[in-house]
């Protein structure tokens, strides 16, 4: 039996306020502004808030055209949504002055991975020979696999503006940021979120360690040079050169296993279920074993990373990291398959450093225990 309504017909939040006091809000939040007091303070959230929420709705439709326009192109792909986490919208609008919370163009983000480059060309040829209905393609929209960023960033992003009428008219204006990749592009996005949301690098913001952005530029080449597309800008173009510099970089971020060990403390957080709010890593590259313990109490944890970390001293092949609860169930809910986007990644960098590619994770690589 059918249901009585469509989740079209649904309740959904719609914006309650102007856009004008939606900016004002952003600005507060920001930093640009000063709230009157922490009634101020609190009222900007909540227009914030309201304001992402009804984000909801035109997300909602847009997820829908996606879903059967990737898997028209590719049986096999996978279609996420999300509402960009309140830190995160914060974030951007202390990075970008001039940007404003109402015209920020990726508060709703959905996003499909298909299997190769080629079926990206076909889903974004797609998207370009007719709109979804009820959305305009506005500016903003990047093609970042034809010229990749500099920190090896590869996907296409394409950004609509909602004009449908339904329910009054109530999300008009609203913008969702659409993302196609392919399983590699995928694997390598994963892999950098994986190492900045656990280790707090700040890759994505351009901060960091030089080995790790060096690495992560010189593994969006590989990728790009697998999947014949142009390099990343700054990085070698002959796939032995390439090659060669990543076996000089790979020990100073002790690739594979961090990467595998931080994914494998994910997991283990996930199983321990107890309530803690911060946890501590302790990675074994040797032992290939990563040990996860909680922790209710900021200080008490703090305190006992400082204590690992002095155990740690003259081992180069332990490390410790310390991770809030908050930033772990972000990653998950962001990158639902991060294990085994890691172990795509892992296996592709791998191969291609000893001159074997490494297609469709045939290759075993050990897994950690944790």
């Amino acid at each position: 039996m059918r249901p009585w309504f469509s989740l079209d017909d649904m309740p959904w939040t719609k914006p309650s306020h102007s856009r004008g006091r939606v900016d004002a809000a952003g600005k507060i939040l920001s930093g640009r502004a000063l709230p009157s007091g922490a009634s101020d303070l609190k009222n900007a959230y909540e227009i914030a808030a309201n304001w992402r929420a009804a984000h909801g709705y035109p997300l909602y439709i847009l997820v829908k055209t996606l879903h059967n326009r990737a898997h028209q192109v590719d049986r096999e792909a996978i279609v996420v949504r999300r509402l960009k986490r309140m830190p995160a919208i914060i974030s951007k609008l202390d990075r970008f002055p001039k940007m404003s919370l109402a015209t920020m163009q990726d508060i709703g983000g959905c996003r499909a991975v298909v299997r190769t480059v080629r079926m990206v060309d076909k889903l974004v040829s797609l998207y370009k020979e007719t709109s979804p209905s009820t959305f305009n393609v506005v500016g903003g929209s990047k093609n970042y696999v034809a010229e990749p960023k500099p920190d090896g960033y590869r996907s296409v992003h394409l950004v609509y503006q909602y004009c449908g009428k339904s329910q009054g008219e109530a999300f008009g204006g609203l913008r969702i940021e659409l993302q196609l990749r392919s399983r590699l592009q995928h694997a390598w996005a994963t892999a950098v979120e994986i190492v900045d949301t656990i280790t707090g690098q700040g890759l994505k913001l351009g901060r960091g360690a030089d080995s790790w952005r060096r690495f992560f530029a010189l593994t969006g080449s590989l990728t790009a040079l697998e999947e014949e597309r142009p390099p990343v800008p700054n990085t070698p173009t002959c796939r032995n050169e390439l090659a060669a510099e990543l076996r000089d970089i790979s020990p100073l971020v002790n690739f594979p296993s961090v990467l595998y060990a931080l994914a494998s403390g994910v997991e283990g957080i996930a199983s321990v279920r107890d309530g803690a709010l911060f946890y501590i890593l302790v990675l074994d590259s040797e032992r290939m074993v990563t040990h996860v313990k909680g922790f209710s109490a900021e200080t008490e944890a703090i305190e006992e990373y400082g204590n690992f970390e002095q155990q740690a001293l003259g081992k180069p092949h332990i490390q410790t990291v310390l991770v809030s609860a908050d930033s772990v169930e972000s990653l998950r809910t962001a990158y639902p398959n991060y294990y085994m986007d890691a172990r795509v990644f892992v296996r592709f960098v791998q191969g291609m450093l000893i001159g074997r590619p490494q297609r469709n994770g045939l290759t075993e690589v050990p897994i950690l225990e944790v």
